[in-house]
């Protein structure tokens, strides 16, 4: 796995990597910095390597996305682009 202080775009946003804040089978929660608001997130970055992996991935978006409603941006991408 590929760390460092970044920068990482994620979407259309810029982040710096702080610290893993968690690891797990299904993928690793990092402590970011935007790059612009020097606001810190949470960033879940999942492996996805089938369908049924996916599926999973899509439900757990689907779940967070309707019992959070404030500061939550979702963005399902191919890869996180590591610069």
């Amino acid at each position: 796995m590929l760390l460092g202080g970044g920068p990482w775009t994620v979407g259309r946003k810029t982040v710096h990597f702080e610290e893993v804040i968690a690891e797990g089978g299904f993928g690793v929660v990092f402590l970011v910095k935007h790059k612009e608001s020097g606001r810190r997130f949470a960033l879940k970055r999942m492996y996805v390597n089938n369908d049924k992996d996916l599926a999973v991935c899509k439900r757990e978006i689907n779940i967070v996305v309707s019992t959070e409603k404030e500061h939550m941006c979702f963005a399902l991408l191919p890869a996180l682009s590591l610069q």
